[in-house]
């Protein structure tokens, strides 16, 4: 398996993605953006909205509060299966701390085929 497929099922594993059906779930894959980091970048800045959901895909990222340490996050941390920030703007600063790889897709894109998935069959 290349190590895209890896990300792949990484990404197929996050909340809320998991509840969506393989075909929705390669959709919002096709959709969204991967960038892959060197340690000490930044993936977002504190306060700002770009209306995106980022989720570490493999490596290690650190939430950071007006300069100060608040929590580590990699895939195989529980807590990691979900986005590092929710809606609006972003409560901290993440930044890489290992070379990492980070989705962001966007969170219009994600409720709308969480939306769809939901609407009884005919």
């Amino acid at each position: 398996m290349t190590e895209q497929h890896l990300l792949e099922e990484v990404f197929r594993g996050l909340a809320p993605i998991n509840q969506l059906a393989p075909a929705a779930q390669q959709r919002l894959w096709a959709t969204a953006t991967q960038r892959t980091l060197s340690a000490g970048q930044l993936v977002f800045a504190r306060a700002t909205d770009d209306g995106l959901l980022h989720f570490v895909l493999d490596g290690s990222v650190d939430l950071i509060d007006q300069g100060r340490f608040v929590q580590r996050l990699n895939p195989t941390l529980r807590i990691a299966r979900r986005a590092l920030e929710g809606s609006g703007p972003k409560r901290y600063t993440a930044r890489t701390y290992t070379p990492s790889t980070v989705v962001a897709i966007s969170r219009a894109e994600l409720a709308r085929a969480l939306d769809t998935s939901r609407l009884p069959t005919a």
